[in-house]
């Protein structure tokens, strides 16, 4: 994640390729991979306001932090791949 933080210098979030679409709290990669690191934000995965937050995206903050969140997979918004 330290690589990912070094690539943005505003505000910004990005999908990540990390669901829990298939069983609510079980969280796995798109490739299946089920997750065995996290970097989850204070209080997430949250499932805010009792929407459906299936899909974690990378929050990139100017204080130079960057955490994970639970959001709606319908937003639109950036991406990252790893090669």
């Amino acid at each position: 994640m330290l690589f990912v933080n070094g690539l943005y210098s505003n505000e910004k979030e990005v999908w990540i390729g990390l669901t829990d679409g298939g069983v609510e709290g079980e969280w796995k990669w798109v490739d299946g991979t089920p997750l065995t690191t996290t970097f989850w934000g204070k209080d997430q995965p949250n499932s805010f306001d009792g929407r459906n937050q299936d899909c974690v995206e990378f929050w990139h903050r100017t204080d130079g932090r960057g955490t994970w969140n639970d959001e709606n997979c319908n937003i639109k918004q950036q991406f990252i791949c790893e090669k």
